[in-house]
């Protein structure tokens, strides 16, 4: 965020809040002055303040919602064949990449849409296919998106790994709301309330792949 971006973010915030500051006065005065109970001015002073809140912040709570439970119930990285296995069953092959260029080594090439809907390239020499899936979740409104890479054999079509994460809030002009925002469950991490999340290793599902499953011996 720059500075100019956060000055203007201070001054539009400090004019919302005298805004919603004189509106829940003006009603809790009203209230009083018309004769009614404290409690009922009260309420007056509360419905007050959800008319300013809620045309600005009605999906806040509800995003951060939907984007902790999903953290908590979906996200993370699973390895389903070791490295070493993977390796050992295909060491042949592994051997023969390894000696290719870098750039044709990992060169990815075009995406291709596969029938699920992900975005498949092929990569290190054609031995993986790394595909990659962004879909929002939630209800209308809601701007949380579930993001799954997955690494498969490309012989085999073995699913190797997978990391699921998500992520909080809009890729457009709309990053105004930017208290919408969260990029993933690893920086979305609860601090007060409801259990942690579980921890999503680095997005870039293939560079964690190939960094702990081998390594490059050319």
């Amino acid at each position: 965020m720059s500075f100019m971006f956060g000055l203007v973010v201070l001054a539009v915030s400090a004019l919302y809040l005298g805004l919603m500051f004189v509106t829940v006065r003006f009603a809790w005065r009203q209230g009083l002055a018309s004769g009614c109970t404290r409690c009922k001015a009260f309420g007056y002073a509360a419905l007050a303040a959800l008319t300013v809140y809620l045309p600005v912040f009605w999906n806040h709570i509800p995003t951060l919602a939907v984007h902790r439970y999903n953290c908590a119930q979906d996200a993370g990285f699973t390895a389903y064949v070791e490295a070493q296995d993977w390796q050992a069953k295909n060491s042949e092959a592994v051997a023969l990449v390894n000696q290719l260029p870098s750039r044709e080594k990992e060169g990815a090439g075009q995406a291709v849409r596969t029938s699920d809907g992900f975005d498949r390239y092929t990569v290190f020499g054609g031995l993986l296919h790394a595909d990659y899936r962004s879909v929002q979740v939630g209800w209308k409104g809601i701007p949380v998106w579930r993001s799954e890479q997955r690494i498969s054999d490309a012989h085999t079509g073995e699913t190797l790994a997978k990391a699921v994460d998500y992520s909080a809030g809009y890729g457009t002009t709309e990053d105004l709301r930017w208290w919408l925002r969260r990029s993933s469950c690893v920086t979305s991490r609860p601090t007060a309330v409801g259990e942690p999340v579980k921890p999503v290793e680095p997005r870039d599902i293939l560079h964690l792949y190939k960094r702990n499953l081998w390594r490059d011996r050319s």
